[in-house]
């Protein structure tokens, strides 16, 4: 049997690690080996990477592209391509859209030099669908309260449109590969639609 490798993405706030959890419940409910995992802290390496991030908000941008495509390069080699093998499906909380998205679009580093970085964390792995869950950065606040709040506050709204384009950018480029989704709806219109999406990738 083929397994999928399916990767959630979007901006801070925009649901996805809710659903990526949902999607990982809907398919365990129906007898369907998979793992769910994220990016940062998927590894023990990943969640050190991370607590670092979160509390060193001054690093520059190439330093953080640097440590996630460390973590990255652990995360595929220890759990990630493993699962595939072993035939489970894996899904993620974040992958190499991110470090685009973010780095790329939103820190304003070179996408090409982002790509090769990440070519070589990945070793030919990679999703075989990124799942974009779009929402504007203005309907953040009201939506979910102080969580969007302080993740606004902490990037800043403008930094977050930005990723927010890339995003979009980085889907209509491959659109094979890419598929979006209106995360502004409620959260089970969109786990119904994250369903329909990946049923051909799991089922055939």
């Amino acid at each position: 049997m083929m397994t999928s490798f399916i990767a959630l993405e979007g901006i801070d706030g925009s649901g996805k690690t809710t659903q990526a959890a949902l999607l990982y419940e809907f398919l365990s409910s129906n007898g369907v080996d998979s793992i769910l995992t994220q990016e940062p802290g998927g590894t023990p390496l990943g969640l050190s990477i991370s607590q670092f991030i979160k509390s060193n908000r001054g690093i520059t941008a190439l330093t953080e592209s640097l440590l996630f495509n460390a973590d990255r390069a652990e995360h595929v080699e220890k759990i990630i391509r493993p699962a595939l093998i072993n035939g489970s499906h894996v899904i993620c909380d974040r992958f190499v859209g991110s470090t685009l998205a973010y780095q790329g679009y939103g820190r304003g580093l070179s996408l090409d030099k982002l790509v090769n970085l990440c070519d070589e964390a990945c070793r030919g792995l990679y999703p075989i669908i990124n799942i974009l869950l779009d929402i504007p950065v203005h309907t953040l606040d009201s939506r979910r309260g102080a969580g969007n709040r302080d993740a606004i506050e902490a990037s800043g709204a403008t930094f977050l449109d930005r990723v927010r384009k890339g995003y979009l950018e980085l889907a209509g480029r491959s659109p094979s590969h890419w598929a979006i989704v209106d995360g502004s709806q409620s959260i089970t219109e969109v786990s119904i639609e994250i369903q329909r999406l990946v049923r051909p990738y799991i089922y055939g």
